[in-house]
């Protein structure tokens, strides 16, 4: 006995639903499981019996007034939902994507092409390529396909050079810890990396998250690899610049050539001249007085456009070494000398007491003031910074007359004391357990300036634009203030006093930095898996069901006539 022709027409929506199932869980899997295949025969089964029992019917859909209502509305709507899904699916794995806003908000910003564009052509002026290398497991697919959708625009405006990679950390364990990379450290998916024309390996920069500015920077950090230099002054018994004691700087003497400054030592008294690479010399804590040679080698540099940070301890009250007293920086120090002629400032043989600005006791100051430094920002001037054991600094404007020379630069206050501190004079017999007093007739009374900034006043009109900055102590610096591998344990004030400092001695941030950052319309380019999901429902689900629903309603109103 045939079947009627209603249970056929049933069995072929039922087989035409089972073929988009099918087709949908196949694009999601990209592979034909078992799932796929019991529905793919499920509908072949419902179509082709339709199609073989009922000739007549097919026929008549075909040709006739049945292809506008009826089972023939039904089977349209779920192919026409097929190819929506299909055309979706194949969209999205091809990264198919417009960005059809006006302003062209989701596409590249031009700031980020031409870090692009200046990292390739440095690359290609040293036989180098690039490689994006992203780590992400299977249950990460999606988040993978939306740094991927990103990282494609680079790729696409690439001259060649840059290519990108995706690596699963579960699969290539070995892989991720020559990358540093574990889903547990809170440092990001991506990283940046260079290779030389024999295919090996030479820089890993890490990226962090899929986001434009971080990808940006990190190109922007390789373009300006090299450029900058920073050499620690020794042969006077500085702080230790490699050292990992709580007094040695390598918290930051080890960081500077992970954003792409360089770092070395050099050691003055045998130099015969300060290199012509030092984008910055530092002078840290030295406890012994620099001679007039010495001097003068810093002031030919300085004469060029060299840039300066000079830290200096109080004398005698604040020795690093039991051997020999710290005589660094005394009036009639050469250093001291040229630093008030030239500039205009020089540093007071005192101790700062501050009983009203300080924390544990009064040696360990927190500033009190805060200046309008060109270093200073509103980051900067919310965080608290700490200095322990502070000299304070004179400046040319205080006496109210300046010369020639001294007038030709702008000193700026970075940080000052409360006005109840005082410059405790009589160092050689101070007693860091007892109590300062104030004495009138030698003493100097606050508001005192420990940290100061100087460049020229017409400094854009000048080709040649020294910098210093000078600060009475050493210690803020110090392995005890920043954690020597990463800052975490650090104190927020001191590193950004710390990064602030160096970016605008060696004009770092005004060189390697992307403005695109800063943008208040510049939207996010990729979308969270709430965002997309919510996406894949509406436009696959969601309109083609009310289609469907509508198409149903009017064959049932149709068939009641």
């Amino acid at each position: 006995m045939p079947l009627p022709k209603h249970w056929l027409r049933r069995m072929a929506v039922l087989g035409a639903l089972a073929l988009l199932a099918a087709l949908i869980i196949y694009l999601a899997e990209d592979e034909l499981n078992t799932v796929v295949f019991v529905l793919l025969v499920a509908g072949v089964v419902g179509v082709g019996a339709w199609m073989l029992l009922a000739p007549d019917e097919l026929r008549d859909w075909l040709t006739g007034r049945q292809v506008y209502y009826g089972t023939g509305t039904a089977i349209l709507t779920i192919i026409v939902i097929g190819f929506a899904v299909a055309g979706y699916s194949l969209a999205e794995q091809q990264n198919l994507v417009r960005d059809l806003t006006d302003a062209q908000i989701y596409t590249l910003d031009k700031t980020s092409v031409r870090a692009l564009e200046q990292m390739e052509s440095r690359l290609a002026f040293g036989g180098f390529t690039a490689r994006i290398v992203g780590f992400y497991n299977r249950e990460e697919l999606r988040e993978r396909k939306s740094a991927e959708y990103l990282l494609q625009q680079y790729a696409e405006k690439s001259t060649g050079l840059l290519t990108l990679e995706f690596i699963d950390p579960d699969i290539e364990p070995l892989m991720a810890q020559q990358f540093g990379y574990s889903p547990t450290l809170d440092l990001g998916p991506l990283y940046l990396v260079i290779y030389n024309s024999s295919g090996n390996r030479v820089t890993i920069e890490p990226i962090g998250g899929p986001e434009e500015v971080l990808i940006s920077t990190a190109m922007l950090r390789i373009s300006v690899a090299g450029q900058f230099k920073v050499y620690f002054i020794t042969g006077h018994l500085e702080y230790s610049a490699q050292s990992e004691a709580g007094l040695g700087l390598s918290g930051v003497y080890t960081t500077l050539p992970l954003v792409g400054i360089n770092t070395d030592t050099l050691d003055i008294t045998t130099a015969e001249a300060i290199p012509s690479d030092a984008t910055t010399i530092i002078i840290a804590g030295a406890q012994l007085p620099y001679t007039d040679s010495d001097v003068e080698k810093i002031a030919a540099y300085m004469a060029s456009g060299g840039r300066m940070l000079v830290l200096a301890d109080p004398p005698y009250a604040d020795p690093i070494s039991m051997v020999s007293p710290n005589t660094f920086m005394l009036t009639d120090d050469p250093l001291n000398r040229y630093l008030w002629d030239e500039f205009g400032v020089r540093m007071r043989e005192d101790l700062i007491s501050d009983v009203s600005s300080s924390i544990e006791n009064e040696f360990v100051i927190v500033p009190a003031r805060i200046g309008p430094s060109a270093i200073m920002d509103d980051q900067l001037q919310s965080l608290a910074v700490y200095f322990t054991l502070v000299r304070s600094i004179e400046m040319a404007d205080d006496l109210g007359a300046l010369t020639s020379t001294q007038a030709a630069y702008r000193r700026d206050v970075i940080y000052a004391t409360s006005d109840d501190a005082f410059g405790e004079t009589r160092l050689r017999d101070v007693n860091l357990e007892d109590e300062a007093s104030f004495d009138a007739d030698s003493d100097t009374a606050g508001p005192l300036a420990f940290a100061v900034s100087i460049r020229l006043v017409n400094e854009l009109d000048s080709d040649i634009q020294p910098r210093v900055i000078i600060i009475g102590d050493t210690d803020w610096l110090t392995n005890d203030f920043i954690d020597p591998q990463s800052g975490i344990e650090g104190i927020p004030g001191n590193i950004k006093l710390w990064n602030n400092t160096i970016e605008w001695l060696t004009r770092y941030s005004e060189i390697a930095s992307i403005p695109a950052a800063n943008r208040t319309d510049l939207l996010p380019i990729i979308v969270t898996n709430q965002e997309q999901t919510r996406i894949q429902l509406i436009t696959l689900v969601l309109l083609p069901g009310a289609i469907l629903a509508v198409g149903v309603l009017v064959w049932g109103f149709r068939r009641q006539a």
